[in-house]
């Protein structure tokens, strides 16, 4: 069983048991704490049951840094179940939900628990049943067919110039993005798409144009860098197009839109996939190095960007509790009403949304999406509705994790292929790497609209054009 390997699980065991002393730490600061607010008294559990779990399903530590789906995951649950709550308790307990948290608090928690055993049992069994899974020589790029990266390119070009037909005719389209070197605490934020189309589409035309254009952006801002790494790899200079490739790897900081951890994910995937092309054979080495400070920078940055005497811990709290679902989040959904139309509602919006000039075709486009639902009966604004939450809200607590379920395992098949080299040109090993993050982030950071979202308008592009250009 290479797969799991017991000669090699010093570092995996050493991670199990950091994971655990922090968990155990955690637990105990919470238990003993005077101070805690009722509706967070079992607050403790999180971390304990995280602990534990840990160590039911430990062979799931096993397969990390191999396979990078699982490796997000537990990462993502351990920041949700361990570090949200020590930060919370730092920071007074600060949060963003104030709406029933009396009541409902405690029906989170336990809803938090039982996902993260239902998604650590699932991962647990494909581990086991993936133990021998074949693994593959890693493809040489030079010698793939020509014909395909020739194809590729031409789709990227045509894909530029009906972008460049759009900034034209909507040079509105570009309003919502800007440089890194602008970004600052009075401008963190800015302007989402939906926005902008909603504010400078007054007529069909230009509506079309904002709505094509911004799709087409989003494809672009990955699969334009990524062509030019793997072409640049054919020249005989290694040494200059190997620095030359990372400086590429940063193009996404130049264009960064509304959604600023796109950006981030984008450079992440962009340097792994010139780490496949120039490090091959340190190539899982590289990715967990990678991923792990893409993600120590965006929750630094997130967390402390405001800061001007010291930490602002209550701040970090509130931050904490929102950008990574915590129970405070969750526990929301008790707010929303219960009635069948709604949940029926709601679960046809997610998709419908989520579809090219969806809102347009089902003339949805005067409607309250999901999100803006569910901040009105929370009385709170920008909030993203958890996986879990609109999961239970959907289908009740029994199937709650359906969602976190599927969502684990395209991240966990996606790390699967990566691990087993199972991919045929470097496109796809791109494409593999952003269907990672979406999904593994879509249990824990983003939501089921934005994971589809993800998917329809990133994801499916690029395979559409992979299968034209290679024929596979």
């Amino acid at each position: 069983m290479h797969y799991i390997n017991r000669s090699s699980h010093l570092g995996n065991l050493l991670l199990l048991f950091i994971f655990s002393f922090l968990s155990v730490f955690c637990f105990l600061l919470l238990i003993t704490d005077n101070n805690r607010p009722v509706c967070y008294e079992s607050l403790c559990i999180l971390p304990l049951s995280f602990t534990i779990f840990s160590w039911i399903f430990y062979k799931i530590y096993f397969v990390i840094p191999s396979n990078m789906g699982i490796s997000l995951i537990v990462i993502l649950y351990f920041v949700r179940d361990v570090l949200s709550p020590l930060v919370m308790y730092m920071g007074d307990y600060n949060s963003t939900i104030s709406v029933g948290i009396n009541e409902n608090t405690i029906y989170a928690i336990f809803l938090v628990v039982y996902e993260n055993l239902i998604v650590f049992a699932c991962l647990y069994f494909c581990v086991i049943n993936n133990a021998n899974s074949k693994v593959y020589e890693l493809p040489n790029y030079k010698e793939i067919t020509k014909k395909g990266k020739r194809i590729y390119v031409i789709l990227v070009i045509t894909m530029l110039i009906v972008l460049t037909i759009c900034i034209h005719y909507t040079p509105q389209l570009l309003i919502s993005y800007r440089p890194i070197t602008e970004i600052n605490d009075q401008h963190f934020a800015n302007m989402e798409d939906g926005y902008i189309v909603k504010k400078y589409g007054t007529s069909f035309s230009l509506k079309l144009s904002l709505v094509i254009g911004n799709y087409i952006m989003r494809i672009a801002l990955l699969i334009v860098p990524a062509t030019l790494i793997v072409l640049i790899h054919n020249f005989k200079n290694n040494r200059i197009t190997k620095y030359l490739a990372l400086i590429i790897c940063f193009f996404p900081f130049l264009y960064i839109g509304g959604a600023i951890g796109r950006s981030l994910i984008y450079t992440i995937c962009l340097i792994l996939l010139r780490d496949s092309l120039y490090n091959p054979k340190s190539l899982n080495k590289h990715i967990v190095f990678v991923a792990m400070l893409g993600f120590i920078a965006i929750i630094v940055y997130w967390t402390t960007r405001d800061l001007e005497n010291g930490f602002d811990y209550t701040g970090m709290s509130k931050r904490f509790s929102s950008y990574f679902s915590s129970v405070n989040i969750v526990s929301g959904v008790y707010n929303l009403p219960r009635n069948i139309e709604y949940r029926f509602r709601y679960f046809i919006f997610d998709y419908i949304t989520t579809l090219p000039f969806g809102n347009t075709i089902f003339g949805t486009a005067g409607e309250t999406t999901v999100q803006p639902f569910f901040n009105m009966y929370n009385d709170s604004q920008g909030q993203i509705p958890p996986t879990i939450a609109m999961g239970y809200y959907y289908f009740g607590s029994l199937l709650a994790p359906v969602y976190s379920v599927l969502f684990s395992l395209v991240a966990f098949r996606a790390g699967e292929k990566i691990r087993c080299k199972d991919f045929d040109n470097p496109f796809q090993f791109a494409r593999l790497m952003y269907t990672i993050f979406t999904f593994s982030m879509g249990i824990i950071m983003y939501n089921i609209e934005i994971t589809m979202t993800n998917t329809l308008c990133i994801l499916l592009p690029m395979a559409i054009m992979e299968k034209i250009a290679y024929e596979k």
